[in-house]
């Protein structure tokens, strides 16, 4: 039996698009359910890396500050429509009086039949999220650090964004960490985490010397209604701020700036897993690995799973 050409040749690989010259940096990504989301100095970006899909998200004109890109934004599957809805933070007028600068919200659902489009949510956001700390998304939920360095009293804890009803909600943060000092970094401090699908926080305490292993806990955050309570799960001793990435058999991966790292739970040992300033990367189009980054500041590490759920219009 004969073969045809056409038969035998197996289907190309797709390619995602070449977005040179569309931007020169990306802000911070995010992802839920393999897609990730990439926000840009032009444009936010929503991409599935599997199947190298992608959909650039249209222009707002919502923001009153004008030049200022780098604003709060989070991605998460509304569980009610099973859509995905992405959410960023925008500035409105400044009051001459005192300053201050009304925030709100604007949402873009992806998924439906019709173009995405960003609208403007009803009612005030309470609080300005830290825009450098990517958002977390589970069970429906956005979850931000709030940024408190110019609230008096100072509101520590999470800003929550409920993707169903599109309501807010403050957070606060664990009694062990209620005492951090009045540094404007304190923020820097603890961070967020999904792990085995519950919204974690990670912080040690600011008062501790730096000249031993700081104790730092791993809590979980458990919601029922209107309540939430912060659960400590585990307890980590190492020296600097870190940020848990995932568990492992016996492990926990950690992310320490730019290296990867094993924690033993049971004998509390750790060890280096990756160097990422030494990582070495595919140049889009090209077969050959590229040297090693020469000027690499910061480095940042999403767990992924591979999915075959399309971007657009179509993957509803």
């Amino acid at each position: 039996m004969k073969t045809s050409k056409k038969q035998k040749e197996a289907p190309p690989t797709p390619e995602l698009p070449d977005f040179t010259g569309e931007f020169r940096s990306v802000h911070c990504f995010c992802h839920c359910d393999s897609l990730v989301l990439a926000a840009t100095d032009t444009k936010v970006y929503l991409f599935n890396p599997t199947i190298k899909d992608v959909v650039t998200l249209p222009d707002s004109s919502r923001n009153k500050v004008p030049g200022y890109t780098e604003r709060p934004i989070g991605f998460g599957r509304d569980p009610r429509t099973g859509m995905y809805k992405v959410v960023r933070s925008l500035f409105g007028s400044t009051d001459c009086k005192t300053g201050i600068v009304s925030m709100g919200m604007e949402v873009c659902t992806v998924g439906s039949p019709a173009p995405p489009q960003w609208r403007e949510i009803a009612g005030d956001q309470p609080y300005a999220p830290v825009s450098s700390v990517p958002a977390q998304s589970v069970k429906g939920c956005v979850y931000w650090i709030v940024d408190d360095t110019n609230f008096e009293p100072r509101s520590r804890g999470l800003l929550r964004f409920d993707l169903v009803d599109e309501a807010f909600n403050f957070i606060s943060l664990p009694s062990d960490l209620s005492d951090l000092g009045d540094d404007d970094n304190d923020n820097e401090h603890f961070n967020l985490s999904v792990l085995h699908g519950e919204l974690s926080l990670t912080g040690y305490r600011v008062n501790e010397p730096n000249d031993v292993h700081r104790l730092v806990v791993v809590w979980a955050l458990m919601e029922d209604g209107a309540s939430s309570v912060w659960e400590p799960r585990h307890t980590l001793y190492v020296m600097e701020p870190c940020h848990p990435i995932a568990f492992l058999p016996g492990t926990l991966m950690l992310r320490f700036n730019r290296k990867l790292c094993l924690y033993d739970l049971q004998s509390r040992e750790l060890a280096n897993a990756c160097e990422l300033i030494k990582m070495r990367y595919r140049r889009h189009g090209s077969a050959e690995l590229e040297p090693a980054w020469k000027h690499v500041y910061f480095c940042n590490v999403i767990p992924y799973m591979e999915s075959l759920v399309p971007v657009g219009a179509h993957m509803a």
